[in-house]
């Protein structure tokens, strides 16, 4: 936020209740989902659920620079959701392409 501040973009800043409440309805997953999944893992698995509902291809696991694989799931399950809730905030059309999250060959 600092960088875009001090090279005069334009940013927007949504706390995780706005984005989530935009994106899922919702701020915090059904007991079932709890259950499920379990408490802490829930919150990021119901982001990854309507994420993936939305078409996004959000992969488990990608491959490192070091040809290691390594989990990704989580780590860009909320930067796509900030933005989707972008998105839709501003009544914009998503859609996302197939090989979005395709490893080169």
């Amino acid at each position: 936020m600092m960088g875009c501040a001090s090279l005069e973009k334009m940013h927007i800043v949504y706390t995780p209740t706005e984005w989530k409440r935009k994106l899922l309805g919702r701020t915090n997953p059904t007991k079932a989902e709890k259950k499920k999944w379990g408490k802490a893992k829930a919150k990021k698995e119901i982001t990854v659920q309507k994420l993936r509902e939305l078409g996004c291809p959000i992969p488990e696991k990608v491959t490192s620079e070091k040809g290691n694989q390594v989990n990704f799931k989580y780590d860009c399950s909320d930067a796509l959701g900030i933005m989707v809730a972008h998105l839709l905030i501003n009544n914009e059309t998503i859609a996302f392409h197939p090989d979005l999250f395709t490893e080169p060959k």
